[in-house]
């Protein structure tokens, strides 16, 4: 007597490569679910196994969450790059005085292309004059905190503690989503004060 015969088995690749193609936005795993979905289609082409119609399914989405966790990467990593440079000011603005020309090229190089049609180097140079005969020599950045959004735009907010030698005073990055995938400066203000003139 021959034992009944029960459906084929799922394709434990075509089951992989949903769950990893629905996890893609955490970076490698779409490229694994992608791979997984090939190998799912192969596998169970011939009606060997079942799960076809989730291997093909995961083709498309892999391809959306890995295209999703490419930008978020890509924002991410622009913004670190723009923080690490605003968070150095104190190390290039602190007691030396003035802030150096090369150091300037690299805020300005992390800031929006509109920040930086509206502020040219020495308007940016002289603004950071101003502040420091103001509040001193800036000892120390703490922050920056969450973001919050900037009301009726497009922008959000990171509040810092600036410690001068005068005292603290309130430092905050405004920062934009620049197409394609970069996160820049628009803005920086201190003691409500800020280099734009359109501020």
């Amino acid at each position: 007597m021959t034992p009944p015969v029960g459906p084929a088995p799922f394709s434990a690749a075509a089951i992989a490569a949903l769950v990893l193609s629905l996890l893609g936005c955490l970076g490698i795993t779409a490229v694994l679910g992608f791979v997984l979905a090939i190998v799912g289609i192969l596998r169970t082409s011939g009606g060997a196994r079942r799960g076809r119609g989730l291997a093909i399914a995961a083709l498309p989405v892999s391809l959306v969450t890995g295209a999703v966790s490419v930008v978020v990467i890509a924002l991410a990593w622009s913004g670190i790059q723009s923080m690490e440079v605003a968070m150095r000011l104190p190390d290039v603005y602190g007691v030396e005085g003035k802030v150096s020309p090369a150091y300037l090229d690299e805020f300005r190089g992390v800031c929006t292309d509109s920040f930086n049609a509206e502020v040219t180097a020495d308007q940016l140079s002289s603004w950071f004059d101003e502040v420091r005969s103001k509040h001193g020599a800036l000892v120390e950045l703490q922050g920056p905190g969450s973001p919050a959004p900037v009301p009726k735009t497009d922008r959000v907010r990171y509040v810092m503690n600036g410690k001068f030698v005068s005292g603290t005073q309130t430092v905050e990055l405004i920062m934009r989503i620049v197409p394609p995938v970069s996160y820049k400066i628009d803005d920086i203000v201190i003691a409500n004060s800020s280099p734009r003139p359109s501020h």
